[in-house]
């Protein structure tokens, strides 16, 4: 675990948990959600409505914080085609109706969307990267209290928000050993 105390920290406690922050030197943050003992962190993850809840409610309290935080890296592989589809775009994979002649000299349909994400914690900061990969295929015929302390020493939400709050990164540590 690398330790730290910040003694201007913020806190948010919820309905099971406390989330968390630490600034970072570009302007960015890395949220951390800890549930209480004896809840899942998966279980903010059930619904969009309780992933809000996680990543912004809570009632705010400024207080001085001793964390110990694991050394973790974490990544993952999206299929985003079918999602996009079920989320109403569809013209854009239907070879009569896809209409890419604004960007491109010959007609295309797309074909495949996936995106690759990771994120690493350790001594030397925090590494984050991602990237979305759009596959198309060309066609011939379309269209102050006490000091508080946060060890993140079982399972846990986390995430990296810029400084108007908008989330570029959000995942779960399911083993921070």
């Amino acid at each position: 675990f690398m330790n730290q105390t910040d003694e201007k920290g913020r806190i948010w406690r919820g309905d099971g948990y406390i989330r968390a922050q630490i600034p970072l030197r570009s302007g960015c943050k890395a949220i951390f959600i800890l549930p209480e003992e004896g809840r899942e962190a998966q279980e903010w993850l059930a619904s969009p409505e309780l992933v809000k809840e996680a990543l912004t409610g809570g009632k705010e309290q400024r207080r001085e914080l001793h964390w110990s935080v694991p050394i973790f890296s974490s990544g993952s592989f999206l299929e985003l085609s079918e999602p996009l589809q079920g989320l109403g775009i569809k013209a854009a994979f239907d070879s009569e109706k896809a209409d890419f002649s604004e960007m491109l000299d010959t007609e295309a349909v797309l074909a495949d969307v996936s995106q690759k994400v990771r994120i690493q914690w350790d001594e030397l900061g925090l590494e984050a990267a991602a990237y979305t990969e759009v596959a198309i295929n060309e066609t011939a015929l379309m269209q102050p209290e006490e000091p508080m302390e946060i060890r993140l020493n079982r399972p846990f939400l986390y995430g990296v928000s810029t400084m108007e709050d908008l989330y570029l990164f959000v995942g779960i540590c399911t083993d921070p050993s």
